[in-house]
């Protein structure tokens, strides 16, 4: 795996959502904040098998509890082994077409994922909509195709409905 730098904004720590962590779940946390396939947008996939035995020194199956343990500061895909951190892009801003442009392709090597709609409102939302035109397409067709098989629609599903009718 390819070493990267992670640098995590302190102001994670003032987070109420974070302050409310069990003292495992603020490991797991930075476990997800620091890992190796993290990316600029804190929507990645994980390997399970390194995350397991390296970081965690945990079972794969304990793992998998600790990952499905609700909370706010993270949702998992146990279908594709995908990491979204929601407030991931409050607390490392990015912009500039530059930055966009490099995270596309990080993008476009996930799998599809139904954490798509999830991650396209935080983008929005962090970013003030500049980031949407960077959106793979693949991404995008995965967002309408979650959102359309769903029964009822909360939301966030609406929200991305909406923004992604504007800007096809």
């Amino acid at each position: 795996m390819a070493g990267r730098i992670s640098i995590i904004n302190s102001s994670v720590h003032s987070d109420k959502a974070y302050k409310a962590l069990s003292t495992e779940q603020k490991l797991m946390y930075f476990q997800l904040l620091s890992h190796p396939q993290g990316n600029k947008a804190g929507f990645f996939q994980i390997d399970t098998e390194y995350m397991a035995d390296i970081m965690c020194k945990c079972s794969e199956t304990e793992l998998f509890v600790r990952l499905t343990t609700p909370t706010t500061l993270w949702q998992y895909d146990p279908s594709t082994d995908v990491v979204l951190i929601p407030n991931y892009l409050k607390y490392n801003k990015i912009g500039g077409v530059k930055t966009f442009t490099s995270m596309r392709y990080e993008l476009e090597q996930l799998p599809k994922t139904v954490l798509c709609v999830e991650f396209i409102y935080r983008l929005n939302q962090y970013t003030d909509g500049k980031a949407i035109p960077f959106l793979p397409k693949s991404m995008v067709e995965t967002a309408k195709a979650t959102i359309a098989s769903k029964k009822e629609l909360t939301v966030h599903d609406s929200i991305v409905n909406r923004l992604l009718t504007l800007n096809s």
